[in-house]
């Protein structure tokens, strides 16, 4: 199953984010580019009927972010 890290972070703690990432996930990344995708979740939006997951498309910002981290690949977002 892959790892996600949930950290909460604004404009003025984003360098504690990104060096708990980096603590968690660790990754060479000396002398390379490093494009970090920050997503936003809203809780609302994603909530479980049994073992069925739902996606609130009203509060959905379609980040991938449940794609992304399904275990059974069982979410598709287009």
């Amino acid at each position: 199953m892959p790892k996600v890290m949930i950290h909460p972070a604004g404009y003025d703690n984003v360098r504690q984010a990104v060096d708990r990432a980096f603590e968690l996930f660790p990754v060479e990344v000396t002398g390379r580019k490093v494009l970090i995708k920050p997503n936003v979740l809203r809780l609302s939006a994603l909530s479980m009927n049994g073992d069925t997951p739902l996606v609130d498309a009203e509060t959905c910002i379609t980040c991938f972010c449940c794609q992304e981290i399904c275990p059974e690949k069982a979410i598709t977002l287009k």
